[in-house]
């Protein structure tokens, strides 16, 4: 199990948002019941919390059944995964792609893995998650996730269905006969909790269709942070701290809902790493004020309520707190990046 705060770049799960508000959803009081204060497709690289995702994927699972990961899908559906569309569409082929996909993941998710194996006559694409997730809901990601993989197959052009086997979780109660139609092959249930497709080597090496300006070459775009490497929880732990900051009133309690962790254990883990929830997020409101004190366009009355004050003289005695001077007289001296 990693050590990380869960995180997953939103645009993960656009689909699913897109195809719930399309439908009618009540989008506001479903993302607030799951711990997503935000509808995720409107900032897809941003990191959220997977555990909430994972609750937001049973939730659609419960109303409009098993198969919705394969119903979400559409022609959007690759490019809202953000950067990692653009690494992906990029590639001149399937075989290609997979593997910028296997690099890219660790700036993806902090608990999801791919792999793609060598096999003879093929290759073995696998997934697998390094988080409790209940069976119901992995069986509706893998799913997603092999009905994603079946439209990047179709970038080749080729007429065949893509996957010779097909190895899921089983649904708790359907098992995974009924998904047969669906990728025109006869699923096996895993026992290992993973998706396994086998895809054969003509298929992986026929070239992607021509398309558009290829923005990323490849290469993960320098800006896009990785998610999943080395070092303890809290360096995780800032990057949902800052989300927290951007989208409402942060709080412990929040931050433990979607740690998934008790209260207990991620204070002690973030005590192990030398910090606590208290410093890390006064260190985040620090950078993102200095930072605004350098932008002379925003009122610092506007500042303090978007850092989640209470009121100006709140954010007026932590700026004193940081710098010695006033909210006003740090941005006379403040550089447009919030430096002196």
């Amino acid at each position: 199990m990693s050590s990380a705060f869960p995180l997953f770049r939103a645009g993960g799960i656009a689909p699913f948002s897109r195809w719930a508000g399309s439908s009618g959803r009540p989008m506001g009081e479903l993302l607030d019941t799951c711990g997503l204060s935000h509808v995720p497709h409107e900032s897809l690289n941003q990191p959220i919390s997977l555990v909430s995702a994972m609750r937001f994927v049973r939730e659609l699972h419960l109303s409009d059944g098993p198969d919705i990961g394969v119903r979400v899908v559409g022609k959007e559906s690759i490019a809202d995964l953000g950067y990692l569309a653009e690494i992906l569409m990029s590639a001149d082929t399937l075989r290609q792609a997979l593997h910028r996909l296997t690099v890219a993941m660790p700036n993806y998710s902090t608990h999801e893995n791919i792999a793609l194996l060598p096999a003879r006559g093929g290759g073995i694409f696998v997934e697998t998650m390094s988080i409790e997730v209940d069976l119901a809901t992995l069986h509706v990601v893998q799913q997603y996730v092999a009905t994603l993989l079946n439209s990047l197959c179709q970038l080749t052009g080729t007429p065949d269905a893509p996957f010779e086997s097909i190895e899921i979780t089983p649904h708790p109660d359907l098992g995974v006969t009924y998904l047969e139609r669906q990728f025109g092959v006869r699923p096996t249930a895993s026992t290992r909790r993973r998706l396994a497709i086998f895809i054969p080597d003509r298929i992986l090496d026929q070239a992607f269709r021509p398309r558009g300006d290829r923005p990323t070459g490849g290469r993960t775009p320098c800006e896009w942070q990785a998610l999943r490497r080395g070092g303890g929880i809290s360096r995780t732990v800032r990057l949902y701290v800052e989300s927290m900051v951007e989208d409402g009133v942060p709080s412990i309690e929040k931050l433990g809902d979607a740690s998934g962790m008790s209260l207990r254990t991620l204070q002690r883990r973030l005590t192990e790493d030398g910090t606590s929830y208290a410093e890390i997020l006064d260190d985040v409101r620090r950078c993102k004020a200095l930072n605004g004190l350098g932008c002379r366009d925003v009122p610092i009355g506007a500042l303090a309520e978007e850092l989640a004050y209470n009121g100006t003289p709140a954010f007026t005695r932590a700026v004193r707190r940081w710098t010695g001077l006033s909210p006003r007289d740090y941005r006379k001296l403040a550089k447009p990046d919030g430096t002196r």
